[in-house]
């Protein structure tokens, strides 16, 4: 369910925090950013900003998603897709949107 996937993204996020490095859940990080539901877009988000780094394979699935997002006519959407952008950079950033 989308509440057990927003729980395990915090939880991973949570991890990360502590020190530790995360190499999974990015998949999961697409699928909640690429979710029309703004509370999911809200945690893809943040833990895109967080655990996804410039150059990283996923990273073309993001640049899509960010696309999409400031592409479409909802401000909350748009905002939390500039935000990411302003917040990882970077060449895939700079060329894919």
């Amino acid at each position: 369910t989308s509440y057990k996937k927003k729980k395990y993204i915090w939880k991973l996020i949570y991890i990360f925090m502590l020190g530790h490095e995360i190499d999974f859940g990015h998949l999961e990080m697409v699928s909640l950013v690429s979710s029309p539901k703004y509370s999911e877009k809200l945690v893809g988000y943040i833990a895109v900003s967080l655990l996804v780094r410039p150059g990283d394979s996923i990273m073309s699935l993001v640049v899509n998603s960010m696309r999409n997002d400031i592409q479409s006519h909802s401000n909350p959407a748009q905002t939390l897709a500039l935000t990411t952008a302003a917040n990882l950079g970077g060449e895939d950033l700079r060329e894919g949107l």
